[in-house]
């Protein structure tokens, strides 16, 4: 009875890929270069705690052949270690591995493989405020080398072979779960990439959609591509559809084959599967330990990976080889360039910034959080410090906005960056790992569009502020404060980047608004520096926050200010240069601390962006 649903099963879908076919769909287009994946020897281990040397394996010694034109299916129960190899495999893990990795029976080159593969995650993050059409747009940009009309040619054939035509000028964010992974894929296949990985490609799905998401990547492997997925348990009707399966447990291969083989495999061994039993359900239970600790004895029976003894004879490609070139083929012109990236930095930047600029433009809630929290604290503190800039008697009261206006700058700043970076880490991670883009392009246009965003909300804040205060109507003032306002805020989100990019998100959210607390409390606005402690006094000169307190003094009270009115009968500050000594601010420092803080600012991003490119190659951002 399985036989026959099988056999009917494999006719359904050879059937509808020769539909495909006629229909010049996607999956006869990849037929320049068909990639064979085999491993051997591959091993994996972690140290069992952060303080210990010992380690523990996760993978031991496995081996196994995944060939083009195949659906591989890498199976397991939880924590056997079958993400892990994926992983390893696509190269996302490369730290603590041993083993060889061949790709047509050759040394995998791994920067070239990266060219060549492409890898679906299973939380397959993306920029839910762009539509499907501006995804495939972005995509098209920076991973095809072709001519705008050539590239708005293979975004149609994709939309329209993975059914997401009709919902083109929807947002990625309100596609259901399965559009999402379709648009996923459609947007590694712009670049037609012989190798795919996809970890738990069904989950989350309901039966129908999980069928139709296997029916699609078996159409996939059968237009020449080597489709590699993680699979947690899968039903009898999906169980037939795929040609190779992989089985791990234990971090040992107990089973590598054809799915029509798993009952004589399993029979050879004594575990005999019942007829009315899911093959793959029994497998996964006798791998588990349920029958028995078997696996030692299965592993060995198939030589823990490297037994070729339950394939299927060599899966051709069968409908690519004599099917004509494709439109989008001749696009391409079969050929695979040598240049590491299909666009240059500069075309990178330009794309990546318009899709910021878009996403920044449409998310309301973000520009009224940035815009209206300033316009608006703006206003109150305008009002709360009017007419203190030119009373002589209030200039404490002046000293004591400008502290306020230090702040809350700082805070909004840093407080944006520890938010909004996070977010951006899982994207970030799995558009560089498929080549999308250089790392320090995606880091300039981020870079870019914070500067732009700082720039405006700090600038009207700081006009605000200085009008209502009645400030002296010197526009050299306050073109030196508004200066000096946006760069201690582009310090203190660069120190958010860092934060964001050496931290998880929960300590993020908790140690960095605590952060710049000393720097603040030694900046000179609470305690003199000639006030505390002698060992205390090199803390003034590593504090950022001090370069930006003499600025925003110098700009009131600097530039050779002439004695200010006093509307009291006395007045004790009415010196400006008096208030600058009190205040141990050096009158003449009017470009060292600016320049003190400009050099803070590229010297934090230069270490964030190693620290970002270090941290990429070690961490994985699920």
């Amino acid at each position: 009875m399985m036989d026959v649903s099988k056999a009917e099963l494999a006719l359904e879908v050879d059937a509808k890929v020769i539909n495909n076919r006629d229909d010049g769909k996607l999956v006869t287009l990849n037929n320049a270069k068909r990639l064979d994946l085999s491993f051997s020897e591959i091993s994996y281990s972690v140290r069992s705690s952060l303080f210990s040397s010992e380690r523990k394996k996760l993978l031991s010694n496995v081996s196994g052949n995944f060939r083009a034109g195949e659906l591989t299916a890498i199976m397991g129960p939880s924590g056997a270690g079958k993400t892990m190899l994926m992983d390893i495999l696509a190269g996302f893990v490369t730290t603590s591995v041993s083993g060889d990795i061949m790709i047509n029976g050759s040394l995998r080159n791994r920067s070239a493989f990266r060219r060549s593969q492409a890898y679906i995650m299973q939380n397959h993050v993306m920029h839910d405020l762009l539509t499907v059409q501006e995804s495939m747009h972005v995509a098209a940009e920076l991973k095809l080398r072709a001519s705008s009309s050539d590239k708005r040619k293979r975004i149609n054939v994709l939309l329209r072979d993975l059914g997401l035509h009709e919902v083109r000028s929807t947002y990625a964010g309100s596609l259901s779960t399965g559009q999402k992974k379709r648009l996923a894929i459609a947007m590694e296949l712009v670049s037609d990439v012989p190798i795919m990985f996809f970890d738990e490609p069904t989950s989350g799905l309901d039966s129908v959609t999980t069928r139709q998401c296997v029916e699609l990547l078996k159409s996939l492997a059968y237009s020449g591509r080597t489709i590699i997925c993680t699979i947690h348990q899968p039903s009898a009707s999906l169980f037939a559809l795929l040609d190779n399966l992989y089985v791990i447990a234990k971090g040992h291969c107990v089973y590598t084959g054809s799915p029509d083989n798993v009952r004589p495999y399993l029979n050879a061994l004594g575990l005999c599967c019942p007829n009315y039993h899911n093959p793959a359900d029994f497998l996964l239970e006798a791998a588990s330990g349920e029958y028995g600790d078997h696996t030692a004895r299965m592993s060995q029976a198939i030589k823990n990976g490297s037994s070729s003894r339950y394939r299927n004879p060599g899966t051709d490609a069968r409908l690519v080889l004599d099917s004509p070139k494709s439109a989008l083929l001749e696009m391409s012109g079969g050929k695979e360039s040598g240049r590491r990236y299909a666009s240059g930095t500069l075309a990178q930047i330009r794309v990546l910034l318009w899709r910021y600029m878009r996403v920044t433009y449409r998310d309301r809630m973000y520009i009224m959080e940035i815009l209206v929290a300033h316009l608006v604290m703006a206003i109150v503190t305008g009002l709360t410090f009017q007419k203190v800039g030119q009373d002589a008697a209030r200039s404490l009261e002046n000293v004591k906005q400008m502290n306020f206006n230090l702040i809350f700058i700082s805070f909004c700043a840093i407080n944006a960056a520890l938010i909004t970076f996070p977010e951006e880490l899982p994207k970030i991670t799995r558009e560089h790992f498929n080549k999308w883009y250089k790392l320090h392009s995606i880091y300039i246009a981020t870079k870019i569009m914070g500067f732009i965003l700082v720039s405006i909300a700090v600038s009207g804040y700081t006009v605000i502020t200085w009008h209502m205060s009645d400030q002296l109507p010197e526009y050299h003032r306050l073109g030196y404060l508004v200066f000096n306002s946006v760069a201690i805020a582009l310090v203190n989100q660069a120190m958010g980047l860092l934060i964001s990019v050496l931290l998880n998100v929960r300590n993020v959210v908790f140690i960095g608004p605590y952060s710049i607390m000393p720097p603040v409390l030694f900046s000179g606005m609470f305690m003199r520096r000639a006030d505390v402690l002698p060992i205390l006094d090199w803390t003034y000169d590593v504090s950022i926050f001090k370069y930006a307190y003499d600025t925003f003094m110098i700009s009131i009270f600097g530039f050779d200010r002439p004695r200010m009115k006093c509307l009291s009968d006395y007045c004790h500050l009415s010196s400006p240069k008096a208030t600058l000594s009190m205040l141990n601010v050096s009158p003449t420092s009017y470009w060292s601390s600016p320049l003190v803080l400009v050099s803070t600012y590229v010297v934090l991003h230069v270490i964030t962006y190693f620290c970002l490119r270090y941290k990429l190659k070690i961490y994985k951002f699920r």
